[in-house]
């Protein structure tokens, strides 16, 4: 008798228990949000989009495609653990050029209307040339390039926030025109 009433209690505890966890799941923040929570908590400000260096040597220069942006909190619940993946495409290709991703607002909520510090994220590839001049002798041949923003919030799925014209320019120096090309690093 005394082992159905410690059967019977045990699996009572353990049907209680259960209960109590999937209700605290439920309604706790362990749930990620949904896209619609995502879309309506976080817009995606640009800043600006350029071609920068990866690395410059005396016989070589490689270029690569930037994002500058901010993000503003638009919802009501304090936005952490953002991250932000950036997809590179050029013009022509069917395939990605590439991608860099980046945590943002890790340790310090951004809180309703706040918006973050500016976010730089660049590709791994780009346009090789010998030099920088060369580049803007070319310029015509650039092809055209894009960035697509995509934001996760706390484990949700990623939301895309937009897609933008990489301008054809590059970071940092000053193309100054007369009868021969001159180009200015600044």
């Amino acid at each position: 008798m005394r082992k159905d009433a410690t059967f019977w209690i045990t699996l009572i505890s353990v049907l209680v228990i259960i209960f109590v966890l999937q209700f605290l799941l439920k309604n706790t923040s362990l749930n990620p949000p949904t896209v619609e929570e995502v879309k309506n908590s976080v817009k995606v400000l640009v800043v600006n989009t350029d071609w920068t260096y990866k690395y410059r040597t005396k016989n070589e220069v490689r270029i690569v495609p930037e994002i500058t942006f901010k993000i503003k909190n638009i919802g009501k619940k304090p936005l952490q653990y953002l991250i932000a993946n950036v997809i590179f495409e050029l013009e022509g290709l069917n395939q990605e050029l590439g991608n860099g991703w980046k945590p943002i607002i890790s340790k310090k909520p951004l809180l309703p209307g706040e918006t973050s510090e500016p976010i730089t994220i660049k590709s791994g590839f780009g346009y090789r040339a010998s030099s920088v001049k060369a580049f803007y002798k070319n310029y015509y041949n650039w092809k055209r390039a894009w960035a697509s923003i995509f934001i996760k919030w706390k484990g949700s799925r990623y939301v895309k926030f937009g897609t933008f014209e990489i301008r054809k320019h590059i970071k940092g120096v000053k193309v100054v025109q007369n009868s021969a090309l001159k180009v200015e690093n600044r």
